[in-house]
């Protein structure tokens, strides 16, 4: 809700006037007071005359929380691009949001040279264009300003559910580290955007940005990459750049570790060769490698069911 007023207001006192403002409200069914939020957004739209649009997903009581995410943002992007014209989505990602994703991932296994948190702007895999303004703000200053501006809200009354991980993250881990030492996650918030920035200039150098989009290409044309002509940081920022926002968050440091094992030994082969491997990365994607070369293969659990 301050999300939808902060751009209300915005493209209200724009100088450009070729601003359009859509709401968008999704029911993950998964609970029952929806309506309330439903109703609240729906109220704000109509004294405001925003357009409002609203989805209810067709999803099992208890959907795990990656099956609510892709859901949601294959609803988004059918609603985005088929009724506004491919208008960018908004979402109220906080402070809070990015550092639970951070402490999520380090838990998780994930590898130090590509650990990251919420992007502020990114594209899903589906081409959706995904903005998050908030993320430099704490859920406590969202809230502050809610109560300033008398802006109503309604609270969605699984946040305090202990059943999902990233909610015993912030309804345990966050209170207990910051009783621990106060701050303690300021800190831990500024140490990862340190560490994002001080990557070796040798690795920023070998995986440029020219580089990892040729070999992306190559991996994903009939003729693929060659294994003796890529390198390591190239190949693992290729493949997160092929995976997506939404699969990329689950890596973890496994996936990298069997893909840099697999084409360190062909590497040190005379040719690169080997008998045929095949590596499996989140949402069904996998890196193919045969013989000399290497594939790209998106939805590979689909394709080895109708293709045995």
């Amino acid at each position: 809700m301050v999300l939808l007023n902060l751009t209300h207001n915005f493209c209200r006192h724009a100088v450009e006037k070729d601003y359009k403002l859509s709401a968008c409200y999704l029911d993950h069914g998964q609970r029952n007071d929806t309506s309330v939020d439903k109703k609240t957004v729906a109220s704000f739209c109509k004294k405001a005359k925003i357009p409002f649009y609203s989805r209810k997903l067709k999803l099992e009581a208890n959907a795990p929380e990656q099956e609510l995410r892709e859901a949601r943002y294959l609803a988004l992007t059918e609603i985005a691009q088929k009724k506004l014209d491919g208008a960018t989505v908004f979402t109220a990602h906080h402070a809070q949001d990015d550092l639970e994703t951070l402490l999520f991932r380090l838990i998780r296994g994930a590898d130090p040279t590509t650990i990251k948190g919420i992007a502020p702007k990114t594209q899903t895999s589906t081409k959706l264009s995904l903005t998050r303004p908030l993320l430099e703000f704490s859920k406590q200053d969202l809230y502050d300003y809610a109560v300033k501006k008398n802006i109503r809200w309604h609270e969605d009354t699984t946040n305090q559910s202990l059943v999902f991980a990233r909610n015993r993250i912030r309804h345990e881990l966050i209170p207990w580290l910051e009783g621990f030492r106060p701050g303690a996650c300021e800190r831990i918030y500024s140490f990862f955007g340190e560490l994002q920035k001080q990557r070796p200039d040798a690795v920023r150098a070998a995986a440029s940005p020219k580089k990892i989009a040729k070999v992306s290409e190559r991996l994903v044309s009939g003729k693929g990459s060659t294994v003796k002509s890529v390198r390591f940081e190239v190949l693992k920022n290729s493949v997160d750049r092929l995976l997506g926002a939404q699969n990329s968050q689950r890596t973890t440091k496994a996936h990298w570790q069997a893909l840099k094992l697999q084409l360190e030994q062909r590497q040190a082969t005379r040719r690169g060769g080997g008998s045929q491997k095949t590596i499996q990365f989140p949402g069904g994607n996998a890196l193919f490698f045969k013989g000399t070369r290497l594939f790209w293969i998106s939805n590979s659990l689909q394709v080895s069911k109708t293709n045995p």
